[in-house]
């Protein structure tokens, strides 16, 4: 069965809206295991937080839906 596919501005934002992104730019990738996102930001500490948390929630997307590239 194929997934729905999703941009990665879509995938952005679903990540977006289930968790606060505030002082870090996210980023959606396509890779040879799928898409993945990767945070970006100034302070290591709150960049660190906020990748454990996203990659729980890519985790659970990738499931679900692939990225229209």
């Amino acid at each position: 069965m194929t997934k729905p596919k999703k941009t990665a501005r879509e995938l952005a934002e679903m990540i977006a809206a289930e968790m606060s992104l505030a002082g870090v730019r996210l980023d959606i990738h396509s890779g040879p295991a799928g898409w993945h996102a990767v945070v970006y930001g100034s302070s290591p500490n709150r960049v660190a937080q906020a990748q454990s948390a996203v990659d729980q929630i890519v985790g659970r997307l990738r499931a679900s839906y692939d990225l229209d590239d």
